[in-house]
């Protein structure tokens, strides 16, 4: 170990401790309600664009493609509590859902206020 000018070592740093993290199951109801938000909302736009392709005319369709193009591209206000809340509450009750397993090797270094992510 190197040693300082003075002849002194330098306390050694320490190692973080690991943590594991496991899926809880949740209630039934709370999952399914869970996974039909996060997997229905695609599902909706879908019927949206075919919905409005059947039984409108076709500039009224072409409309529709426009505001969902639009609302696709709009930038998402970060800090909204409501997208905040839903995103929490669907990672809580379908994790559960899923056998995943997450190992961490430094908790301490996440900002729980922060997304991790693109």
């Amino acid at each position: 170990m190197a040693e300082d000018t003075n002849g002194i070592r330098p306390p050694p740093m320490s190692e973080p401790t690991p943590k594991e993290f496991t899926g809880k199951r949740q209630p039934l109801a709370q999952t399914v309600f869970a996974m039909i938000v996060w997997l229905g909302t695609v599902h909706l736009n879908m019927f949206i664009v075919l919905a409005s392709f059947f039984f409108l005319p076709l500039h009224k369709f072409v409309l529709v493609l426009g505001i969902l193009a639009i609302l696709s591209i709009i930038p998402i206000y970060k800090s909204c509590p409501w997208g905040t809340a839903l995103g929490r509450y669907i990672c809580k009750h379908v994790i559960g859902h899923f056998p995943v397993t997450l190992h961490v090797e430094d908790y301490t270094a996440f900002n729980p206020n922060q997304a991790y992510g693109k």
